[in-house]
């Protein structure tokens, strides 16, 4: 009877402390994409930001995971970020948003006298880097199999289907990235 409350106390504790990060670090926010500008509110601070597209210098958009991104880079240097966490906020339409953002922006003359377009950064995904690391994790869980295989001792099973489930999602990723990466 011990063993059972105890459990059900730290487990009823970790939902509520899940709870209540998932209730503090969700931000209501409003994005609204207009053409000349993107406005971002942020409904419980009443905090409006107006970045217009002449002022925008570069932009990447990344999906991983469950956490999509939208991150502006200003021509004064600085950084804006719009993102969001579909696994612990539900399904948001940040693909929709993104996409009506590049469709704004492509449409937004550039300035007079403006000597570099706006540009799509890469993400991880698409950089040649990504290939080469698919590449190492590829043969560093080949090897640990080998190993497991020719090696007489017994194996714990934890470590090995976590580091299977962290290589099927970099692979999801990697393939999900496939067709802007031969862009590149």
């Amino acid at each position: 009877m011990g063993k059972v409350w105890y459990i059900g106390v730290v487990g009823a504790g970790l939902v509520g402390l899940y709870r209540a990060c998932k209730a503090a670090g969700a931000i209501p926010t409003r994005v609204t994409v207009g053409p000349d500008r993107v406005v971002v509110l942020k409904i419980r601070a009443s905090e409006e930001v107006q970045v217009p597209y002449a002022q925008v210098a570069a932009y990447r958009a990344q999906s991983f995971n469950g956490s999509e991104e939208l991150r502006l880079t200003l021509k004064d240097g600085s950084r804006y970020k719009v993102s969001v966490n579909s696994q612990l906020y539900g399904e948001q339409p940040f693909g929709a948003m993104v996409a009506a953002f590049e469709a704004a922006l492509g449409a937004h003359p550039q300035p007079a006298g403006a000597a570099h377009p706006v540009v799509r950064e890469p993400t991880f995904f698409e950089k040649p880097i990504s290939t080469v690391v698919l590449v190492a994790f590829t043969a560093l869980l080949v090897w640990a199999a080998w190993m497991i295989l020719t090696n007489d001792r017994q194996v714990r099973g934890g470590s090995l289907i976590g580091a299977l489930g962290g290589y099927a999602a970099y692979v999801a990723s990697w393939l999900a990235a496939r067709e802007r990466r031969k862009g590149n």
